[in-house]
């Protein structure tokens, strides 16, 4: 798979020589690849267009890269390793006078103030925000493969993970540092390793231009020593980790080295990909006392006595950097899993940083009324599953929905119920949904999501273990979610609700103990997800700031671009391709959006403002269908009527599905 990607991106690349140049039958480069080429005007917005007309305008003349798409029914669609998208940059023609002086000025330190890195930037960006992370790659050959690592660079230390296959990039560093320069690279350097962001590099071990990248890795570096310093670390070009494939051959044709055509043939290369890291290190400390003392050995006390000699601090470095090792693969290696499923089984838990909270319009208490709840609390499944509603008279089920609220503020009960209750009392699932579609069975759940901590609320800290354990919920056999054949599943979530609807997907899909067979029974039932304004990017100012009490870190995912939060809109999506590549259909497995259109009030003293607090730009990543809602960001998900154009939606949505699910 990797030789089939490397070569399909490699003549992407070199169409875009041929296209500049004016080659006869250059599109045949990218149509025999099964893409087609887009023209920035359909990508950018009317004022994306207007703010770069001068950097559009030079990339209309100089065609120094080319946006494709994947064509339907192409032979790869149904693999998703192969990207929906792709920015592919063309490097140096020596007769090219603009080529020249933006690789003078990438050169001398001024990339930043380059047209092409400006426009590429833009685009990048706009491609992500409207078909997400996961479902665009970035490519480039020399100078271009140099810009496309600076763009993808820029982009990962901001949390979003940009997958980037470059071609023999030259390693372009300064010669003097600025005043911060090993600090601030130390910084990065460490945002990158957290956020796992690695490039693809495709080097020629004789190719001059691109050798650096190799001996660069060879020599390990340890990030947290205090005598930190490394030359790459105040260029752009500096990160932690990278996949290297090195070319094993040519080595006398000195003159093709720097080439990309010695990529284009899978038949002609023998080359090895490589993880190769900066700094992997392991610092260990060894007791050189009670070597005796067995029974004593596995003693925690012996480590808290400041006489016992231990030795000095051992640097272990991971042999994984030696690129003739015999460990390393073939890049023509598939790491494909079975049934369309992600094979990895590592979660990390969401990162610890402090925010404040306070709103009490989220879930107010009076919102909940005893007469209202009863007969529902009656009909629980337990403490985390309600039953809004289910057919009558023991009649069976054929769709399941689950509600999943937000964050909710202290003192707030029944989240649950009140989410989903308008300001008529209302709750619209049992009243509304359950006329349309009389035979499911309606859930809403319930989990801890108050912003403050104190001794009965606000514990959980992160979404993996809300996501674990209401997984193991769902697969209990008094629950039985997503367990009956041919019984689509339904899921609706409002702001943080929505993202811990995706950790689920992910936590499910990765699951590899005794619930093998509920598993896959529900990951195949998955009907589509109703998103009520999820803050995929962030937030730009905090709801909850002068709530009183010790802040959950929960509500640290509303910040700008939090990289657990990236992380995971990126895991999901590639999640949500494979599994509507498994079903083969894009109904299936698919978004509706639904954004807020009013302001919420801020308790921020001084604060104002004229936007809504889960902006379109945020919540409109990586969805099918998008449109909005009336309400602010409390409101919107509390329909006061079925004629409204917001339930409306929820109603064709599900129908439609229902409607393919059932051929």
């Amino acid at each position: 798979m990797e030789v089939k990607k490397r070569v399909i991106l490699g003549r992407l690349v070199y169409g875009m020589y041929d296209w500049s140049r004016g080659a006869e039958e250059y599109e045949e480069w990218w149509t025999k690849s099964h893409y087609d080429l887009w023209k920035l005007d359909k990508i950018l917005t009317e004022d994306e267009l207007n703010l770069y007309a001068t950097e559009v305008q030079d990339q209309h003349k100089n065609k120094y890269f080319g946006v494709f798409r994947q064509k339907e029914g192409s032979p790869f669609v149904k693999d998703g390793d192969y990207p929906d998208w792709v920015v592919a940059i063309g490097g140096t023609q020596p007769e090219s006078i603009e080529d020249l002086i933006h690789d003078f000025r990438i050169f001398v330190k001024k990339n930043n103030f380059s047209k092409l890195i400006t426009i590429l930037e833009v685009v990048v960006r706009r491609l992500v925000v409207q078909h997400g992370n996961c479902n665009v790659n970035v490519t480039g050959h020399s100078i271009g493969a140099a810009v496309g690592l600076v763009v993808c660079r820029g982009l990962a230390l901001e949390g979003c993970r940009v997958e980037g296959h470059f071609f023999n990039p030259p390693l372009i560093t300064r010669e003097s540092p600025p005043p911060d320069g090993n600090r601030r690279g130390k910084a990065e350097l460490e945002i990158l390793a957290d956020i796992e962001w690695y490039p693809n590099l495709y080097v020629n071990k004789y190719d001059h231009v691109s050798s650096s990248f190799l001996s660069h890795f060879t020599k390990p570096v340890d990030l947290y020593s205090n005598n930190f310093s490394l030359k790459m670390s105040w260029s752009d070009m500096r990160f932690p980790d990278a996949h290297i494939v090195k070319i094993k051959k040519d080595q006398y044709h000195v003159d093709r080295a720097h080439g990309l055509l010695v990529w284009l043939n899978p038949d002609h290369l023998h080359s090895k990909k490589n993880h190769v890291a900066l700094f992997p290190f392991a610092r260990i400390v060894k007791i050189q006392k009670y070597q005796k003392n067995v029974d004593r050995a596995h003693d925690l006390l012996i480590w808290l006595d400041p006489d016992v000699p231990h030795s000095e601090i051992l640097e272990i470095i991971a042999p994984c950097n030696d690129f003739d090792s015999d460990r390393s693969t073939t890049d023509s290696d598939s790491d494909d899993s079975d049934e369309g499923f992600d094979d990895s089984d590592s979660d990390h838990p969401d990162e610890r940083l402090n925010t404040n909270a306070s709103n009490e319009a989220q879930v107010p208490e009076e919102g909940v009324s005893a007469n209202e709840t009863a007969s529902i609390v009656e009909n629980r499944i337990n403490d985390e599953l309600y039953v809004l509603y289910e057919p009558s008279d023991g009649l069976p089920y054929d769709t399941e929905i689950l509600f999943v609220h937000d964050l909710y503020t202290e003192g707030c009960k029944g989240a649950w119920w009140t989410t989903w209750t308008n300001e008529d009392r209302v709750c619209w699932p049992r009243e509304f949904l359950a006329k349309k579609f009389p035979s499911a069975r309606i859930l809403s759940v319930s989990y801890d999501a108050c912003v403050t901590t104190n001794s009965t609320q606000g514990r959980m800290d992160s979404l993996y273990p809300i996501a674990e354990n209401l997984m193991h919920n769902l697969f209990l056999q008094s629950s039985n979610v997503g367990q009956k054949p041919n019984c689509p599943v339904f899921f609706v979530g409002h702001g943080l609700g929505c993202f811990l609807i995706k950790k689920l997907m992910i936590t499910v899909d990765r699951y590899r103990d005794y619930h093998q067979e509920r598993k896959y029974r529900l990951m195949n039932n998955v009907g589509g997800f109703v998103f009520y304004s999820p803050f995929n990017f962030g937030v730009k100012w905090n709801l909850y700031e002068f709530e009183s009490g010790q802040k959950n870190p929960l509500a640290n995912n509303l910040i700008v671009h939090h990289p657990e939060l990236s992380r995971l809109n990126g895991e999901f999506s590639k999640l949500r391709r494979h599994m509507q590549n498994l079903r083969e259909s894009k109904l299936l497995w698919s978004v509706l959006t639904i954004c807020e259109s009013h302001q919420t009030p801020s308790k921020t003293p001084g604060h104002q403002t004229s936007e809504p607090f889960v902006s379109e730009g945020t919540a409109r990543s990586d969805c099918d269908l998008f449109m909005f809602g009336d309400g602010d960001h409390f409101s919107v998900c509390k329909p006061r009527s079925t004629g409204q154009v917001g339930y409306q939606s929820v109603e064709d949505f599900i129908a439609n599905i229902l409607e393919e699910s059932y051929k």
